[in-house]
């Protein structure tokens, strides 16, 4: 099957993709937006070095911010497509990753 075939078959969902995307683009635009305001800040360092020197920290610690609201609303967005994709499993009879048959990492085969 083909990228297109993939597109439009709906037995995978997108959505954790689609959210992981949105991410990266979010992750971008927060740099951008922190970027132009840190360059903002260090142009009027003269005028008031003290005050935009917090400035420039203010931007800095809200970007930070910003980057662990789009990770948690990430995992979020994924936490839910992996309910349904395991509840799916369930409800059809299928292993949601066939972890059932499979020994765990830690344990040996003896």
């Amino acid at each position: 099957m083909g990228v297109l075939g993939r597109l439009v078959n709906f037995e995978r969902p997108m959505g954790p993709v689609v959210a992981q995307i949105l991410y990266y683009i979010g992750l971008f635009a927060v740099g951008i937006g922190a970027v132009r305001r840190i360059i903002e800040k260090s142009s009027r360092l003269a005028d008031d070095f003290l005050g935009h020197f917090f400035g420039i920290l203010t931007v800095l610690f809200v970007a930070l911010l910003w980057v662990l609201v789009l990770r948690l609303v990430t995992e979020l967005v994924r936490a839910i497509f992996r309910i349904d994709t395991s509840l799916h499993d369930i409800l059809t009879g299928r292993s949601a990753t066939g972890l059932a048959n499979r020994a765990s990492p830690d344990q040996s085969a003896d």
